[in-house]
């Protein structure tokens, strides 16, 4: 009869040690549940940032089309004032000032470029922060 009140006594403290797998089981399924969310609100801060991204995208486009149109316009008009002016100090003058409508152009295509450029960069810095917080961590289960 000792022996089976030893095993019985065995088989109690055996039950005590699954009961503190379970707590510990449970503690990492709470832990997966609050990463799981922390990465959801990641996901829907960048979907946030990336239709910003398209809508600037898009305006980009539009302004790069603008600017074309309006570089090709100038370059007619340029050609045009150049056939017409006969004398050379005049036509030195006109070149100048084609120079510096060009470099304006350039200046400001640069500029819209530069913006973009920073909205992505912002955009990589979001992305990269919400990446730290999803790191998994692992815990070792005692033996």
């Amino acid at each position: 009869m000792d022996e089976g009140v030893r095993r019985l006594s065995e088989g109690v403290n055996r039950m005590g040690g699954i009961t503190e797998g379970i707590a510990e089981l449970s503690g990492s399924l709470q832990q997966l549940g609050e990463g799981s969310l922390q990465l959801s609100q990641g996901s829907g801060t960048l979907l946030k940032g990336l239709q910003t991204s398209e809508k600037g995208s898009g305006d980009l486009t539009a302004a790069s089309g603008s600017l074309i149109d309006a570089a090709g316009k100038l370059q007619n008009g340029s050609d045009q004032l150049l056939q017409g002016i006969g004398k050379a100090d005049q036509k030195n003058e006109i070149e100048q000032v084609m120079d510096e409508i060009g470099a304006d152009k350039d200046d400001q295509t640069a500029r819209a470029f530069n913006r973009t450029f920073t909205l992505a960069a912002v955009i990589l810095l979001a992305a990269s922060v919400i990446g730290w917080f999803t790191d998994r961590r692992t815990n070792k289960i005692a033996s």
